[in-house]
Formats: C-alpha cells, structure tokens, sequence
C-alpha cells in the first residue's frame, strides 16, 4: 500500500484504480443523525454495500446492518447468472474504538454458513493493494466442486493507537455458478468490484429493530446463507493519550 488515510481524515468520495471505491463526509457537511442500537433494513439510498462483477450485481438483496454502541457492521448477499456471494463490512463508531485486525482467511471462511465444512482444496494466498486497504484473498474448491474465492482487508487505520488498529474491516466471499472455475484473474476482478461506501453519517432507520433482519444476517447451515456469528464484533476501546486497550 502506498498510500494511507486515517479515520480521523475525512476524504471526498473516491473512484479507487483498483476497482475498490469509498465514499466519506467531511467533518461538519453534514449532521450525524442520532445513532439507534439494533438490528435493521438499510434505508433504501444508504447502502454501503456494492458488487459491479459481471453477472452478480443485478442479484442485490436488501442489506442488513446491526448498529452498536462501538461499531457498525452491514451484511449484504448478492446473487446473478455468475454466481452468488455475500459479505460483512465493519466499521468503528467515532470516539475512542478501533476494530481488531481481522482473523485468518480460513477462520472467516467457516463463519459463512455457504462455506463451513465444504472447502476442500486451497490455492495459495494473493493480495490486491488498492488506495486505502490491502485485501487478501484464496481461491477454495467445496465438496460439490464449486470454485470459490475467498477474501478478507482493512483500511483507515487509526494512527492515535499506538497498534495503529483498523477502522473499517470487511470479509467475504463469492462461489461461480456450478462448471465455472475461477483462476486468478477472475478472483481478482471478483474482489476488486466491491463498492464500500464509508460515510460517518449514520442514518437514523425507518424501522423498529427487526429480528427477521437480524435473522436473514445470521442465516443457516441449511439455507446455507448468512453469517452464524454475525455481528462478528471486532470492536474495542483505547485510550487516545497513550494507545493502550481501556478496561470497562
């Protein structure tokens, strides 16, 4: 990476070379709406989630996001001719919180319950450098011979911890249709179509917290949708004098 931003730097929207974009509010262009915990629909226009890969971004499913008091996580599934794939983009709430550095690639594939159990093969691991995150990425082979991609990065790092711990993590994966083998150009292009929107205004939902959103998020292993340990909480809070983790 050549090049970083903080979480505490607020950048126009920006058209990343690598195919990764994010979207962020400059401090004071606009009020943050008051932040309500639960679990919801995205308000349609507040998306945060995109997919432009040929074939799949023409299957988007309504996205679900789970507010907390330390951060924000959004869950999206798109499904299309090319296939279906899903996703979990974090981020942490403004104030003394910064998310962990995600877990191993292998650890959050058996988080989705699309992959856990099923990965029999695995190429070995890339990584696509873009303007404000690195993103690893395998390729998997499942039992019924599925070819799959599986990836996972971190960005805007929050220099007032002295670990210097993420801002925004997301992870996910996606499976081409049945008889469609991935090589890695096309699992290149599949990580490289995400579009992250990574804006500080937090829209208040126009609904009460849904236990069906937050069932859909959570999926099951027959369904084989959805996250099991979805939220996927990553957050914690540090102290800005001196970096180190604060205890409740």
């Amino acid at each position: 990476m050549t090049k970083t931003r903080t979480r505490h730097a607020y950048p126009f929207a920006r058209r990343l070379g690598l195919g990764l974009a994010v979207a962020a509010t400059l401090a004071g262009a606009a009020p943050a709406r008051a932040l309500v915990s639960g679990t919801f629909y995205v308000p349609a226009g507040f998306e945060r989630i995109g997919w432009s890969y040929p074939g799949l971004s023409a299957g988007r499913r309504p996205q679900i996001t789970e507010i907390g008091p330390w951060e924000r996580t959004d869950y999206a599934r798109f499904t299309g001719p090319a296939g279906e794939g899903e996703l979990l983009f974090k981020t942490a709430n403004y104030g003394p919180y910064v998310l962990s550095h995600a877990p191993g690639l292998a650890r959050l594939a058996r988080s989705w319950n699309h992959l856990r159990g099923r990965i029999r093969g695995w190429h070995p691991a890339q990584v696509v450098s873009s303007y404000f995150a690195d993103t690893s990425f395998r390729r998997v082979t499942l039992d019924d011979g599925r070819s799959c991609v599986v990836f996972s990065g971190e960005g805007q790092p929050v220099t007032s911890d002295h670990e210097a711990r993420p801002g925004l993590v997301y992870f996910g994966y996606f499976c081409a249709r049945t008889g469609t083998t991935l090589d890695d150009g096309a699992a290149r292009s599949v990580v490289t179509s995400l579009r992250l929107t990574y804006d500080r205004r937090t829209p208040t939902p126009d609904r009460r917290p849904s236990r069906e959103a937050e069932a859909i998020a959570k999926g099951s292993l027959a369904a084989r949708t959805g996250n099991a340990r979805f939220p996927f909480p990553l957050a914690t809070p540090y102290n800005e004098n001196d970096g180190s983790r604060e205890h409740p």
